[in-house]
């Protein structure tokens, strides 16, 4: 009984160093990623001919950060970066 419960309690404690190290792998992709977007937002206006509203839409960004074949694993990220993020000018 004795190495049954230090089992769990060594089991709880790996599930929960996995937790925490995930959690800071997806923030700092998060952080990557946003400034990815911010890059693109900026260099998109940079190139922008005068007289042309410069303004990205959602999808287009999204297509130009995350490759097709990346998209089912980072979609996570991307909703929550979309989320977080206001790319929509005077919203």
């Amino acid at each position: 009984m004795f190495i049954v419960g230090i089992c769990v309690i060594y089991g709880i404690k790996l599930a929960t160093q996995w937790y925490i190290r995930r959690r800071e792998r997806d923030k700092v992709e998060v952080y990557r990623m946003v400034e990815r977007i911010i890059e693109l937002l900026v260099n998109h206006q940079k190139n922008t001919s005068a007289g042309k509203q410069p303004f990205l839409a959602v999808n287009h960004i999204r297509d130009q950060l995350i490759p097709p074949p990346d998209r089912a694993r980072e979609s996570y990220l991307y909703c929550c970066i979309s989320s977080c993020v206001n790319v929509i000018p005077g919203s």
